[in-house]
């Protein structure tokens, strides 16, 4: 698949997902960064359980709930539409077509709704539900890159983030470090990944940020990854909080 807008171009024919009829959409948008944000905002969280909270021992103690009391007194509202078990499919558009072998978009939590709340930024999360389910690893990326385009063609900047250490079959957990390998350089500077301190050298979670699960992350992995959001919002190369 080819970049169909102008601007520049990147050229990335590996790069497809046959499970999704959606249009035409840009791979690598024109961006003018960083994207300065007025105080007063609405902030939508998309994405998955971690996104939802889950392993944490409190809500406030998610990396969302660390985000919001950052973050409230300049003025941002969180809206979290995330949904544990969701995959990217969850989030596509309900105008798409799905390959009946995946999961449809689901009204309530995709970017429908995200778009319906005039957000002022979408933070993209999926870090590992497709990659467990064995899906081609392409299939995220372009899921989240077809996202990013239609948020963006909206005018609402996007924030993704990384996949996540997980304890499953070596072949999968493999698909979440090409997962960050194909997404960093086509979203950078608005990737923010904890990937590396969440892991073990095997690509395992590291039992110190592990809930008990093997999935999701505790309070301490919790706030690895508001430490990588914060880093990617304080760098300002992406957003500058006016």
């Amino acid at each position: 698949m080819a970049d169909s807008g102008s601007g520049s171009i990147i050229v990335t024919p590996s790069l497809k997902n046959d499970n999704v009829s959606c249009g035409d959409f840009n791979l690598n948008p024109v961006q003018t960064l960083p994207y300065r944000l007025q105080n007063t905002q609405d902030w939508v969280v998309m994405g998955s359980s971690s996104a939802a909270g889950a392993g944490a021992s409190r809500p406030a103690n998610s990396w969302v709930g660390l985000l919001e009391s950052e973050l409230t007194a300049k003025g941002v509202r969180i809206h979290n539409i995330a949904k544990g078990g969701h995959t990217t499919y969850h989030a596509l558009s309900s105008r798409c077509t799905v390959s009946a072998n995946r999961f449809q978009p689901d009204p309530v939590h995709n970017i429908d709704v995200a778009l319906s709340l005039n957000p002022d930024l979408v933070i993209l999360q999926y870090p590992s539900n497709d990659q467990a389910l064995d899906y081609d690893e392409q299939e995220p990326v372009v899921n989240l890159l077809r996202l990013r385009s239609e948020l963006l063609a909206a005018g609402v900047p996007v924030l993704i983030l990384s996949s996540q250490p997980r304890n499953m079959a070596l072949s999968r957990q493999q698909k979440l470090v090409r997962f960050n390998e194909l997404m960093q350089p086509l979203a950078q500077p608005c990737f923010a990944s904890a990937f590396a301190e969440l892991k073990t050298q095997v690509a395992t979670l590291n039992p110190d940020y592990d809930s008990g699960d093997g999935v999701h992350v505790n309070d301490a992995g919790h706030a690895l990854i508001f430490n990588a959001v914060m880093n990617t919002l304080n760098n300002k190369q992406c957003i500058d909080l006016l």
